[in-house]
């Protein structure tokens, strides 16, 4: 009887042994897959966070220009580059050599009316009678490219100038430093305006700025090069079957003249 409930004890024992292990294997390649996973996510909450710190520091060293057009119509647009221009042009004639970002906020809320008068007459002049309204006022900005630096997208202040029911399209800049630019085809802003970007900003900063357009660059690069992979394939692709055509054809003559 004892032997018999040995002989038993034995035989469920080494199934619950072998449970058993394969359970703390698991439970231990559980335990290094969130240990890994926990490292990650601090790794990627730090960058993330260090990225945010970088943007909202470089937020505060500038001031961007942000003309909201009054509708999409062709018209409407054309007019919104035409107030660009107006105020760029009356900055340019009137504005002094700003120290810092402060300088250039206080001298833009003093001439607030000045730039409103300008922005209006140059409306009149078109033969069109919609009302300007400027503000300096927080914006959300996507990811702009001027020449080799790339600003984050973020939260700036900035001059908004909205045209009439302002719900067209939008076009924004750098104000100070002046990096504004009313030529689409200019990749490359004057040297003065990147030595005052560089005074007001850190190092680490800028060369954020410089890592942010080599990003780009290489994320072009990458999408250009699956392009070209995937037109590749389809041209191999159609080879191929011009290649399985022409055979079908050539075996085909070959049956008839056999047959004949």
């Amino acid at each position: 009887m004892n032997h018999s409930i040995k002989k038993l004890s034995r035989r469920f024992s080494a199934p619950i042994n072998t449970f058993l292990l394969h359970n703390k294997i698991h439970l231990t390649a559980l335990a290094l897959i969130c240990s890994i996973l926990a490292a990650l996510t601090a790794a990627w909450l730090r960058i993330d966070r260090s990225a945010a710190a970088c943007q909202t520091a470089i937020a505060g060293k500038i001031l961007r220009l942000h003309v909201l057009a009054n509708s999409d119509s062709p018209e409407d647009q054309a007019l919104k580059l035409t107030v660009r221009d107006g105020i760029l042009s009356y900055m340019d004639a009137n504005a002094p050599d700003f120290n810092d970002v402060r300088e250039a906020k206080a001298w833009t809320s003093l001439h607030m009316e000045d730039l409103q008068e300008t922005a209006e007459k140059i409306l009149l002049s078109q033969g069109c009678g919609d009302t300007v309204s400027l503000e300096l006022a927080v914006c959300y900005f996507p990811v702009k490219t001027y020449g080799d630096l790339t600003f984050p997208a973020g939260d700036y202040e900035a001059l908004r100038v909205k045209i009439g029911e302002a719900k067209g399209q939008n076009w924004w800049c750098v104000m100070y430093p002046p990096l504004c630019f009313t030529d689409a085809t200019c990749c490359e802003f004057p040297q003065e305006s990147r030595e005052i970007l560089e005074r007001q900003l850190t190092e680490t900063e800028y060369l954020s700025l410089r890592k942010g357009t080599l990003e780009n660059i290489s994320n072009n690069n990458i999408t250009e090069s699956r392009k070209n992979t995937e037109n590749t394939a389809d041209m191999e692709n159609e080879e191929d079957n011009e290649n399985t055509r022409t055979v079908k054809i050539k075996f085909k003559l070959l049956e008839l003249l056999e047959n004949h």
